[in-house]
Parts: structure tokens; sequence; C-alpha cells
């Protein structure tokens, strides 16, 4: 574990997300691991444990910039919680 890295930060090379990650956080992704984020949210639940066989790109395509809006608006919200949000809306 990395605990005692306080610079791991966006830069890190293990671009690990949770369900604690907040808005701001993944924000500060970048922009090329932003889609891989939002992937792990739709496949995964809170605990961390797969709920999805497959996942769809193109519906992932499609609520990346919803996500990134409302994550804008609210960054101290999870983004966990922003992309199940828009993935149900489709």
């Amino acid at each position: 574990m990395a605990s005692g890295d306080a610079h791991a930060g966006a830069h890190s090379s293990s671009h690990k997300v949770s369900a604690k990650t907040t808005c701001e956080e993944f924000l500060g992704l970048d922009e090329s691991f932003q889609p891989e984020a939002v992937s792990w949210a739709v496949a995964y639940d809170a605990e961390g444990d797969p709920v999805a066989e497959s996942v769809d790109v193109e519906g992932i395509e499609t609520v990346i910039p919803f996500v990134i809006e409302e994550c804008k608006k609210a960054p101290k919200e999870t983004f966990w919680q922003k992309v199940k949000a828009e993935m149900k809306k489709l």
C-alpha cells in the first residue's frame, strides 16, 4: 500500500478508483484513463464486487461527458454515484 505517499494523486501509475473516489479526483485523472474509471464504476458495486458480466462501451462513451459535467458541479460527491445515476438514464 502507498499509505505514506501523499503525492500519488492523479499522476500515480496505479490509477486506482473506488466507490469512494470523489468527482474532484476523477476530474484529475488523465482523460485517457477516465473511460476505464467509468467502466469500473459500471461493472462493480460499492464493495468492489462485480455486478456486470459485460460493459456497454457505447453506453460508457455516452455517459462520460455527463459524468464530467455533473462532477464539475459537485466535486466533493462520489464519482461512482454520478456514474450509476447516469447509467440508469440510458
